[in-house]
Order: structure tokens, then sequence, then C-alpha cells
């Protein structure tokens, strides 16, 4: 409007000035004033222009790319310092990206109209074009990685007396829900608390120490060292809950199947070897947020290693339980790509296999002691199940 208006008065201006020299035409003045004339004209002309060219940079701030900033500024906050936003939140600040999006795009096109009308010169255009193409860029990002960023836990009913602070919001706003018990089944980040199931598959190192001694005696006849690689697959069960500061602790119970042989040949098919038929462990663990996407985690726990100790002789193979505890330490890292809807799990763990003495009844005479270890690298998903907590249990869990 006030462009407009400022066009229209430069308009009257001229006209003004032209006015005597319609005049002159019709009157006949005296040609000695001509100059004079034209020159007026010119000057006001000049000075309407003027006039139009301070009012339409009064109107267009060259310097709109600036109203981007603090939106900008705010979300990428939320992105750095959140662990999870609400779903309403995530909503709003989408809403004022969008509408700063639009901004900078209608900043944009005001931009090029008045650089080719003249108004604004090339060189303060081409600075806030730069500015405002790269929020334009900064903001579409922005819009993508808040759709994607983990929710906060949905509400499924209401607690009266107490209200919550809102969990990883934005600061500054007034939406604060009132203080309810939280579905643990709607965070969309790697390290969710709660019951989670994992399926995974594991290569397997075994490194198996075997000594022969002779019962009548004590002496040890023969050691053999060998190891050997093998495949393998298994599930676990994982119970998490907040400890504070972004920290999560539980249990863990996994189950490998392994059915892997560890076997010292001998010359004409003899061989003596142990074969792991599986290992299942209990485990204490502690992981960390690093970040919505990504949780590391260690567990340490005792465990059951069910193995066989096979001797090939006199021309069949006799098989004895040589099942043993074990201590099983390690760790990982749940990894949720984006869309992704479950964590990508890797880990590795190394299993202290107890120290057990055998004997074997076509070998008579000898016992075999039995010293190993296992090492098993898994890589798998982990699928969260369902689960509630309180409030101040998830105020542990994502501080803010």
């Amino acid at each position: 409007m006030r462009i407009a208006f400022g066009s229209l008065r430069t308009g009257a201006t001229a006209g003004l000035a032209v006015r005597p020299v319609r005049n002159y035409a019709q009157t006949g003045w005296r040609p000695r004033c001509r100059p004079g004339l034209i020159a007026g004209a010119a000057a006001v002309i000049a000075l309407g222009s003027t006039y139009r060219t301070a009012e339409a940079q009064k109107i267009f701030d060259v310097k709109f790319y600036r109203d981007a900033e603090p939106v900008i500024s705010e979300a990428a906050g939320v992105l750095t310092r959140e662990r999870c936003i609400f779903e309403f939140r995530a909503e709003e600040l989408t809403k004022r990206l969008n509408d700063a999006l639009r901004e900078q795009r209608d900043g944009l096109d005001a931009l090029e109209k008045s650089e080719s009308a003249g108004v604004i010169s090339r060189s303060r255009a081409s600075v806030s074009r730069v500015y405002a193409a790269n929020n334009v860029l900064t903001l579409t990002d922005l819009i993508g990685k808040v759709e994607k960023f983990p929710r906060c836990l949905n509400s499924v009913g209401p607690s009266p007396g107490r209200s919550t602070p809102q969990i990883g919001s934005l600061g500054g706003s007034s939406a604060t829900p009132s203080d309810r018990k939280l579905r643990t089944t709607n965070i969309r980040g790697a390290g969710t608390a709660g019951l989670s199931i994992g399926f995974n598959f594991n290569g397997n190192f075994h490194m198996l120490r075997q000594t022969e001694t002779s019962e009548a005696t004590r002496v040890v006849t023969n050691e053999f060292k060998d190891s050997s690689k093998g495949p393998g697959v298994g599930f676990d069960a994982r119970y998490q809950f907040p400890v504070g500061n972004g920290v999560q602790a539980g249990l863990k119970g996994s189950f490998d199947y392994l059915n892997q042989a560890t076997n010292h040949a001998f010359a004409s098919g003899i061989f003596l070897g142990n074969t792991i038929n599986s290992i299942t462990n209990v485990s204490v663990t502690v992981g960390v947020e690093v970040t919505p996407q990504v949780f590391l985690f260690t567990n340490f726990g005792p465990s059951w290693i069910d193995r066989n100790q096979k001797l090939n002789f006199l021309s069949r193979t006799t098989a004895v339980d040589s099942s043993a505890a074990g201590v099983t330490v390690g760790g990982g890292v749940d990894v949720r790509p984006p869309d992704w809807s479950v964590p990508i799990t890797v880990g590795i763990d190394h299993t202290f296999v107890q120290q057990k003495s055998v004997t074997n009844p076509d070998s008579p005479g000898f016992t075999y002691g039995n010293n190993s270890s296992v090492t098993t690298a898994r890589v798998g998903v982990r699928v969260p199940l369902h689960g509630e907590y309180t409030a101040e249990q998830l105020r542990n869990l994502f501080p803010y």
C-alpha cells in the first residue's frame, strides 16, 4: 500500500512539473524560458524518484532474512539438547518453521521485483539473496529433522493433584500437560525403556585348551590348544528403567544357539574335542543415550554353557556332558536409523567358561580337563514392547 501511495504521489508531482510545459505550447511563452522550465521539471522528477526510492527502501527491509534467525536457533537448540519432544510441540515447531520458510520465499520474490524496478541496488539485493537462500535450505532441513525426531510419550490417563513440566519441550512454552502415567511404546529413540526383545545372527570364536591326565600317576600326558569359528542365532529379552541423566539400567536374559565343534584331530580320523551347543546368559545392563538415535550399553553376568566333550576312538564317537558355568562381559550399541521403527543392535560378548574335567568310557584311565572361552559378535534388531512409567521416572530418563 505504501509503495502504491508513493508511486501516486510521485506521479502527481511529476504531473505538476509537466503542466507548465504544456501551457507554454498553448500560450506561446517566450523561448528564453524553456531551459529554466526543463531544468525545473527534471529537478522535480528527480526529487520525486529519490523520494519514491527512499519510501520503498523504508517499506521493504533488505535484511528480512534476519526474521528467521530466532526460530532457526530455537529449533536447532531443541534438536541438540532434547531427547524427545511431545507431538503437539513438534506440530507447533513445524508450523513456525513453515511460516518462516514461507516468509523467506515471499521476501525473495519481493527482493527480485524491487531490484528489477531499481528500488534496491544490485549489491544490497545480492547479499540479502544469499542469506535468504541459506535460510530456505536450513529451514527445510530443520522441518525434516523435527518430523523424524523422537517423540515423548503419549498420555494414557490423568492423575490428579500435580502438574508435570513438559519433557523435551522448547524453552519458554506455556503448554504444560497434566501429570500422567506415560507409555513407552511411542518413544522412537534407540534406548527404549521398558521391555524389549532382540533377535540376532552371531559369529563365535571358541578357544579350547584340553589336558589329558593319567588317573594312576596324575601326570599330564597330553595338552592340546585349538580354536574354531562358527555362525549362530540368538534372542534376548531386556528390561530397562531410568536411573537419571539419560542413564538406564536393567536386566537382560539371552540365549545363543551355536552347535559349534572345536576338535583336535589325530591320524586316521581320530579326534578329541568339545561341541558347544548353546550359551544362556543373565546379565545386569547399564546404558546411556548418547543421542536419541544411539544407545550405548554394557552387560555383565553369569552364564551357562551347554557343551559335550567328544572322543572319536575305537571306530566310534562318544559324547560326555561337559556343561559348565561361566561369566559373560560385553557391550554394544543400539542404533535407530531414520524412518526405522526398531533399532539395530550390534554387540560383542566374551564368555569365560569354568574349567571342568570329565572322563570318557572309550579312554579309561584318563581324565580330560577342558578350559575354554567364547567370543560372540551379534547383529540384529530390537523390538520395544509395551511398558508404563510415571512422569517422575520419565523426568529422570529425559532430563530437560
